[in-house]
């Protein structure tokens, strides 16, 4: 029988993970209600698409920390799932589930930053041609079908269980003990390549992912740029400010999205069997949809303000004025 490398209950950071999630909760309904309130200097297709992101961010939160609440077993493709809805559905379908959150997710950040190249070129363009207004539909949707292409390499290469479970306490020399509960999924057939083919996949489209993030931001500042020379000092200082959060934003997104899924398909590559890595794959690849509420509050003006505005009304000293007459 397999020995297991890991801790499979490591009570001290899942109690701080449930603790985290109870609190990091709280932000979402913030994003939705300043969205929806707050979003006047803010496009009308952009509060849409802002509120299609909020849904799939939020969606992807759901899944990860409370619905389902992954924790893996690197560098095998075995994951565990101890969240609400591990003893109502199969392993199998949770297993779907997060990671089509997780597209979704993608998804919809890359809606919102194509979004910004289209509204940058509508200032050089007020009045887009049909062609202009054609070629952005097709971009959109290409977008959409590009963030879900994992689907197909994903979801149909999860083995049958029983057999698939099986097979790995035949193959490997290590395993979780928990292999043969009915909450944990084995992704891929030990006796195929499976595990291999896919993490190259994976890896190659989070790589394409994060050049489409980094070539779209770098067009929209170099769009932008184009006669600052000629504005006033106000105007370059607000193109300057726009080049550095968007570039902040980029980093901040591709890190969540690519760091921790690259790190985790690299050692299932090369079976770099690392226990510990597994809480920093974990913590960090579910805060993904948390780091996109934060970059909303952090680089969207009318939003950054609002939070602003509510930090100085709890941290306002109040001052009591006692008025002495004399008599």
């Amino acid at each position: 029988m397999p020995t297991s490398i890991w801790n499979e209950n490591p009570i001290e950071y899942l109690l701080f993970k449930k603790i985290y999630s109870m609190i990091v909760s709280l932000i979402y309904p913030l994003a939705f209600y300043c969205v929806l309130t707050k979003s006047k200097k803010v496009s009308h297709i952009l509060k849409i698409l802002l509120i299609l992101h909020l849904f799939c961010i939020t969606f992807q939160w759901l899944v990860n920390a409370w619905l389902a609440d992954p924790f893996y077993f690197y560098p095998m493709k075995i994951t565990r799932y101890d969240g609400l809805l591990s003893n109502y559905f199969p392993a199998t379908t949770l297993y779907i589930l997060m990671y089509t959150s997780f597209f979704f997710s993608i998804g919809s950040c890359l809606l919102i930053y194509f979004n910004r190249l289209f509204i940058i070129q509508h200032i050089y363009y007020p009045r887009p041609s049909k062609f202009q207004k054609q070629y952005e539909k097709y971009v959109y949707l290409f977008v959409c079908f590009y963030s879900i292409i994992p689907n197909a390499f994903i979801i149909p290469q999860v083995p049958n269980q029983s057999l698939a479970k099986s097979n790995a306490v035949k193959i490997f020399n290590y395993l979780p003990d928990c292999i043969n509960d009915s909450n944990v999924v084995v992704a891929c057939d030990a006796s195929t390549n499976c595990m291999t083919r896919t993490s190259y996949n994976y890896i190659i489209w989070l790589s394409s992912i994060a050049f489409i993030m980094t070539s779209s931001t770098v067009y929209s500042s170099i769009r932008l740029s184009r006669g600052v020379k000629t504005k006033s000092t106000a105007t370059r200082i607000r193109h300057k400010r726009f080049h550095r959060n968007t570039f902040l934003q980029a980093f901040i997104q591709m890190f969540f999205a690519t760091v921790p899924n690259t790190i985790a398909n690299l050692s299932v590559i090369f079976q770099i069997a690392t226990p510990g890595l597994v809480y920093f794959i974990d913590f960090v690849s579910e805060n993904h949809s948390t780091s996109g509420v934060v970059t909303l509050f952090l680089f969207y003006e009318p939003y950054k303000e609002y939070i602003i505005s509510l930090f100085k009304k709890t941290t306002k000293p109040k001052v009591i004025v006692i008025i002495i007459r004399d008599k």
